[in-house]
């Protein structure tokens, strides 16, 4: 499982983080990734590959984060810029979260003119006027992104708080859904039409079987040329097939939903291309 940990400067993270890594939890700060994926003119897999790439090798860890993706929304917005998070991009980030176990926490000291005080004494150029903005940022995005944050007071926290309780009680060693392995029969013409609460078994297993496809796809590289207009490709079919991936695993019994012919075997075409003799 991963933790998010957000927040201000000296708003309690590091002692929220510590009492994790005591259980056994990695600690790592945002930006997880080289720190030239914020810089202008980089040239590179974009952050939402990178993203997904690191929950699918990491998601039976325990990582606790320093920070998430959000950050830099909030930067962006609180220096008056514009993000090097694409709406596209946003659009992904927010898909692949939902296959992992996350947990998000956002730290705020209820004290602020308490928390202020600290910042001036270690000559932040936080005041409590900015502090109020810098607030009111983090809260409107945490809102319209739809993030379902934690809020923690580091003065109300120990082993016996909620949330201390709720992130030790999620199991490490297995997935969000319900691991299913399932030949996949490349072959066979699949179509999922799920309608009500009395779906077929066999609908169920043909979900399976094209997230299964998708797994495989994604742990890999798809192309087998090098270069950048290549990567450049080789991302964008990654957030096509990651965005699927999210619409499989997280169908509703009522919503119909169909994946089409053609999407099916582009699917497999890709797929095949993995798995030739020769392919990295």
């Amino acid at each position: 499982m991963i933790v998010y940990v957000d927040g201000l400067p000296l708003s309690g993270k590091t002692e929220f983080i510590k009492t994790f890594v005591k259980e056994g939890f990695e600690h790592k700060k945002f930006p997880i990734f080289s720190n030239k994926f914020f810089e202008q003119g980089y040239v590179g897999p974009s952050l939402s590959n990178l993203w997904a790439e690191f929950l699918t090798f990491n998601q039976h860890k325990k990582i606790i984060i320093e920070g998430s993706w959000l950050y830099e929304l909030f930067l962006s917005s609180y220096e008056g810029r514009s993000s090097y998070i694409s709406s596209e991009e946003l659009e992904v980030l927010q898909s692949q979260e939902g296959v992992v176990d996350i947990v998000k926490v956002f730290m705020i000291d209820k004290n602020s003119i308490a928390h202020a005080e600290r910042l001036k004494n270690v000559r932040s150029p936080l005041t409590l006027d900015k502090m109020a903005k810098a607030l009111q940022i983090w809260k409107e995005l945490i809102t319209d992104v739809g993030s379902q944050y934690h809020y923690v007071d580091i003065s109300d926290f120990d082993s016996n708080s909620e949330i201390y309780k709720k992130i030790m009680s999620i199991p490490i060693n297995s997935p969000k859904k319900e691991a299913k392995v399932l030949d996949v029969n490349l072959d066979q013409e699949v179509e999922v039409n799920i309608e009500n609460e009395e779906t077929s078994t066999l609908n169920e297993q043909e979900i399976l079987n094209q997230a299964n496809i998708i797994n495989e796809i994604l742990s890999g590289k798809i192309l087998k040329k090098n270069g950048e207009k290549f990567q450049f490709i080789e991302d964008k079919i990654k957030i096509f097939l990651q965005v699927e991936l999210k619409t499989i695993l997280n169908l509703k019994r009522q919503i119909n939903y169909n994946l089409s012919n053609d999407e099916i075997l582009f699917i497999k075409s890709l797929y095949k291309q993995t798995t030739k003799k020769g392919a990295k």
